[in-house]
């Protein structure tokens, strides 16, 4: 009986925890702290509330982030907010903040993630006063030219890292040999990842509980650096948009990873129908996208319409693949999204819709990240 009223007692003060937090005004740091439940590919989703001074609580399962506002937000801001050591979520985005403000973030051990995307005037000295938060698993450092692959070394003070960003700087992945620090590394995204080599895809390849890789626009890899990610055998999700070296020999490799979920191939203009036909070995692809691979025909379309997962299909830009392909198209099971050749009209819209009533088409956009890298 006693145990039992103990076991009550306990489960009513989880039921209530909470923790008080003392916040410094909108005013003294020019942003806003925030009460999150769900932290996932870099976003705060799921979960979010708004905490004031006069309701600064924390409730159970709860974590307290905080994002600057842009433009108004700089050293002295990032003091105010750096006193505040429970932090665990930090977003820093497009601010004027520098490495002699960040240099008080060695008080901040409890993060969890940083997003210092935008910040022009932090260079890897500033990105290594991070090093005193050793539970990092999110690290977002991007859309700037004033760091290179030296930030990196602070990986090393961050084993548990699962997550990691690098757009639009001019990082080689030389960097990357810091992997060795981070075992458990599920994700890496580069957009406009233009200086990215060989090199770092060699030790891209050498993370064994890899799940999603993300590329963009690099000039300066190629086919055999590329080949090396079949020993990434726990990949779900891969994006090589616009990626030098993307070619029927990489497509056999990529055919070889089962567990592919999504993938990702547009603007890939080396890859023909002979190889694209070998991705119907990945069987638990839902999403695919073929946005601009000009040498695909529909005989592409034919070889892939057995997968039995599909639910996005992109074919946008495709100019060989013509209305024929309809008939193929329409094999899927569990279709859902679509770009739909540029050969196809209205007609075939309509034949689509009458397939899957709730299909919804998308348009094939032509994004282009420019970043004046040499």
């Amino acid at each position: 009986m006693l145990r039992a009223t103990l076991l009550v007692l306990s489960a009513c003060f989880l039921a209530s925890f909470a923790l008080a937090l003392d916040l410094p005004s909108y005013d003294d740091c020019r942003g806003k702290f925030y009460a999150i439940r769900k932290h996932e590919h870099f976003g705060w989703a799921e979960h979010m509330r708004e905490l004031t001074p006069d309701d600064g609580e924390l409730k159970e399962g709860e974590r307290l982030a905080f994002q600057s506002t842009l433009g108004t937000f700089g050293d002295t801001e990032f003091g105010v907010v750096a006193t505040v050591t429970e932090l665990q979520h930090l977003s820093l985005v497009g601010t004027s903040v520098t490495d002699d403000g960040l240099a008080k973030a060695k008080s901040l051990r409890a993060l969890k993630s940083i997003n210092i995307w935008g910040c022009g005037l932090v260079t890897n000295k500033g990105i290594g006063h991070f090093q005193e938060a050793t539970s990092m698993y999110s690290a977002s450092v991007g859309s700037t030219r004033s760091v290179d692959d030296g930030w990196l070394d602070v990986l090393k003070h961050w084993p548990g890292l699962l997550e990691l960003r690098i757009d639009g700087s001019p990082v080689t992945g030389s960097g990357f040999a810091n992997f060795k620090h981070t075992p458990k590394l599920e994700w890496i995204e580069g957009w406009n990842a233009v200086c990215m080599t060989d090199v770092g895809l060699s030790h891209i390849a050498s993370l064994g509980e890899l799940k999603g890789l993300s590329l963009w626009e690099c000039r300066k890899t190629t086919s055999d650096g590329l080949k090396k990610l079949a020993a990434c055998k726990k990949m779900r999700s891969m994006a090589l948009v616009e990626v030098a070296g993307v070619d029927d020999d990489v497509i056999q490799v990529i055919s070889e990873l089962k567990d592919l979920e999504s993938l990702d191939l547009c603007y890939s203009k080396n890859i023909t129908d002979s190889s694209a036909a070998k991705l119907a070995k990945c069987e638990k692809l839902k999403e695919l996208d073929l946005g601009d691979c000009i040498a695909l025909s529909d005989e592409t379309v034919k070889s892939i319409s057995a997968l039995p997962d599909i639910v996005c299909l992109k074919l946008g830009d495709c100019a060989k693949i013509t209305k024929a392909c309809l008939a193929d198209i329409l094999k899927f099971k569990k279709l859902e999204r679509i770009q739909v050749p540029s050969a196809f009209g209205d007609e075939e819209r309509e034949t689509l819709k009458k397939r899957f009533p709730k299909i919804q088409f998308e348009r094939f956009l032509r994004l282009k990240l420019i970043w004046p890298h040499k």
